[in-house]
């Protein structure tokens, strides 16, 4: 069997082949030649002349006013070869010029065709001069439709909303048209009582409320409100209007149910107003069960609130993260975060109510880079870290036979997520421990560990926090002597056992060499001796430490050996 060298030849062949048989299955299918069309600029030129001439026997005997799929597809492709002449891989000018030739041959009848192309795409790809920045599409959008109104009126711009692309841009546009009044509500009617795409009837009612004021209020009260009798789709004719008191005195006087769907449609809090209005505004979102959206839209002005406001605003709004009705995407963690600054930074706040509602928010602040008033909590309430732990662990006189509900179960997650987190050792300033408030601290702990039989667990979490007290210039000595007294005075083995097991955890992960061996740890193992031979007045916290430094020995010579089996592999 002889097989055939592949050439160039070969590959042009089946490409021209390919795209005739393409051809010949689209037939009069828009929708395939349309496909067809997005891929011209991959064949080559022979090829492409095929497809152009194939297209243009097909807009000869198939266009509409408006303009077929196929031609519309052939426009926005051609000026995007225009637009981006200099890129590698644009068509060349004579190629971009043939196109354009049929473009121009088959253009439809339709005049809203040539300002169609401004609202089909956010890029404006119109021709190799246009000036590509949102100002200047702004403009270009204005003038195309102050000649539609020009020419036809409002029923061209719903005639326009229906034909495009992008229905939405054309409401902004249209408020730097000079439309009139009248226009507007005829506009607006028509939107309304018609299936109009783009959210054509906000944009209008918006710049309405905006240049008309108190009339247009009442001309859409007398004329158009009345035809509305769904509450949402009142409310929503006014979510662009000023967020001022007129508006909302007006969607009162819709009735009860507009005016609440207002509030729940609502995205913003007038945050450029009064602080009358902000206040108000903020307490109609809470009225309707939005506490915790008003830190996002609020932001700007966070420190106008008080700090009771704040603190209910949180306590109502871990309710909203319960039920799942969260809006605020992944920004939640940052406004919630800015919110407990606020808090944070108000001196009649107590320490509590901060520390109390971070525990309820802890899943989204736990990332954040900032110092929770939970942990001084923590470190300074022995009742409130049994709390905190009694979650977790169930007390010996606890019953055994019953599960946890749903939230049970997420209340013990958060909770053991921050008893994980939690190192702020108890009488801790300035790298020195106040051996008075430790003591009263970890004796508080245990005598209420005690009470829901929680004293060895309570002990072993005890251990892990003392195991990260900071080694004290004054002293230069490990654990710090308030740390070791506190040892020797209360004999336990699990307050030691907690010490010893974060002792090896806390290094963390490591990276060594292959073959490497031990040698880390033989390093960690010396530190702990040197440590046990500095605390050797205390005897029990002596002997942990050295106990310490024998399970870095031990890892030590488990790492030599498996080094030793590496090298022995690779021989």
């Amino acid at each position: 069997m002889v097989r055939e060298n592949l050439t160039f030849g070969i590959v042009w062949d089946s490409e021209a082949a390919i795209a005739k048989r393409a051809m010949q299955a689209a037939g009069d299918d828009e929708d395939r030649i349309v496909l067809l069309v997005k891929r011209i600029s991959s064949f080559r030129p022979e090829t492409r002349s095929a497809i152009l001439a194939f297209i243009d026997v097909m807009l000869s005997q198939r266009q509409s006013p408006e303009g077929s799929l196929v031609w519309h597809a052939l426009r926005e492709e051609v000026g995007r070869h225009e637009y981006f002449a200099d890129a590698d891989w644009a068509m060349k000018q004579d190629e971009r010029d043939a196109i354009t030739a049929i473009v121009e041959r088959h253009r439809p009848t339709d005049p809203l065709v040539t300002e169609r192309q401004l609202f089909d795409d956010w890029m404006l790809h119109i021709g190799r001069d246009a000036q590509n920045d949102l100002d200047d599409a702004d403009v270009l959008r204005k003038e195309a439709l102050d000649r539609i109104l020009f020419r036809e009126g409002t029923a061209g711009i719903l005639r326009l909303a229906r034909m495009v692309k992008i229905p939405s841009l054309i409401g902004p546009a249209l408020r730097l048209t000079s439309i009139t009044e009248e226009q507007l509500l005829e506009l607006l009617g028509a939107a309304v009582a018609t299936t109009v795409p783009g959210d054509l009837s906000f944009y209008v009612s918006a710049i309405g409320a905006e240049r008309f004021g108190k009339h247009w209020r009442k001309q859409l009260k007398d004329h158009l409100l009345t035809l509305l009798r769904d509450p949402q789709a009142i409310a929503h004719l006014m979510l662009g209007w000023p967020l001022e008191t007129a508006t909302w005195g007006f969607v009162k006087s819709l009735g009860d149910d507009a005016y609440d769907e207002y509030w729940r449609q609502i995205q913003a809090l007038p945050v450029a107003g009064t602080l009358k209005d902000l206040l108000f505004a903020v307490k109609e979102f809470r009225r309707v069960g939005r506490s915790l959206e008003v830190f996002g839209l609020v932001h700007p002005r966070i420190r106008d609130l008080s700090p009771d406001l704040i603190l209910a605003l949180l306590a109502e709004g871990h309710r909203q993260i319960a039920s799942g009705q969260i809006k605020m995407g992944t920004m939640l963690s940052y406004y919630l975060n800015e919110a407990f600054l606020s808090l944070q930074a108000r001196e009649d706040v107590n320490e509590e109510d901060i520390a109390r509602l971070e525990y309820i928010y802890l899943p989204l602040l736990i990332h954040e880079n900032r110092p929770l008033a939970l942990y001084n909590f923590l470190s300074s309430d022995p009742a409130f870290f049994i709390e905190v732990l009694s979650y977790v662990f169930r007390g010996k006189n606890a019953p055994s036979d019953t599960s946890p509900t749903e939230h049970e179960r997420a209340r013990a997650q958060v909770s053991y997520r921050l008893l994980s987190s939690f190192r702020t050792v108890p009488g801790l300033k300035s790298q020195s421990i106040d051996e008075g408030a430790l003591n009263k601290w970890v004796d508080g702990v245990r005598e209420c560990a005690t009470k829901v039989g929680l004293s060895e667990i309570a002990d072993q979490y005890v251990g892990y926090i003392l195991a990260h007290a900071p080694i004290d210039p004054a002293e230069c000595l490990w654990p710090p002597s308030p740390v070791c007294a506190l040892i020797e005075r209360l004999v336990s083995k699990d307050i030691e056992t907690g010490i010893r097991i974060e002792c090896v955890n806390k290094r963390g992960v490591v990276t060594s060499g292959m073959y490497e061996g031990g040698t880390r740890e033989r390093e960690d193992a010396l530190r702990y001796e040197e440590f046990a031979a500095a605390v050797a007045r205390y005897p029990r916290t002596s002997a942990m430490l050295h106990a310490i430094s024998e399970t870095w020995r031990r890892q030590a010579e488990e790492e030599d050996v498996r080094a030793g089996l590496r090298k022995m592999e690779r021989h």
